[in-house]
């Protein structure tokens, strides 16, 4: 079978200009742009009700 998640990225820790790239035991699972979503922000600061941990990005992977 195949695995499926979400890998929630933060605002301010990422370098939205440059491609995003992440491995899994040693194996490139993605590797493109991502770009802010104002709704994924909202959806953040709404569940965690914290300003030190706002998402602006998520990448879902099936692995």
């Amino acid at each position: 079978g195949t695995v499926s998640g979400k890998i929630s990225l933060y605002v301010d820790k990422v370098d939205f200009t440059k491609p995003i790239v992440v491995t899994l035991n040693g194996k490139e699972v993605y590797n493109g742009n991502v770009k802010n979503n104002l709704g994924i922000m909202i959806e953040s600061i709404a569940l965690f009700g914290d300003p030190g941990r706002i998402y602006s990005s998520k990448i879902d992977l099936n692995i």
